[in-house]
């Protein structure tokens, strides 16, 4: 909704797909002017896209940090996650999510969480 006029003004479809559009735009604009950069950062928060790292060096370190204590979590509870998995991004888009940071065979099981650790409309009232 907030993006709405911006994507209007600039003729950028109102979608997940505008908003990686304007992603891209940003990234591309930013790297060729401090003053832009600057700007970027301002209008990245506005759209609630994810940080860059280049700017937000140590908030970075502090999630995937978080990442890295929530995997360790989930293992101690039974869940099996991947070491090839990582908190991070791939190019173009930068958007932040789980990645893999290693190559990965067919059928090789990257994740797998017991019943009990799911968040589900049941256990979260009873909780």
């Amino acid at each position: 909704r907030a993006q709405g006029p911006v994507f209007r003004r600039f003729g950028i479809p109102a979608s997940r797909q505008g908003v990686f559009l304007m992603k891209a735009a940003i990234k591309s604009f930013s790297r060729k002017s401090p003053a832009i950069d600057k700007l970027a950062v301002e209008v990245r928060e506005l759209l609630g896209l994810a940080p860059s790292a280049k700017t937000d060096a140590p908030k970075q370190t502090e999630q995937t940090a978080v990442f890295e204590k929530l995997v360790s979590r989930m293992r101690a509870a039974g869940a099996c996650v991947s070491p090839k998995l990582a908190r991070g991004s791939v190019p173009p888009l930068g958007v932040l999510g789980v990645v893999a940071s290693a190559p990965i065979d067919a059928g090789e099981e990257l994740c797998r969480v017991p019943v009990g650790l799911c968040l589900t409309a049941e256990n979260v009232q009873e909780a």
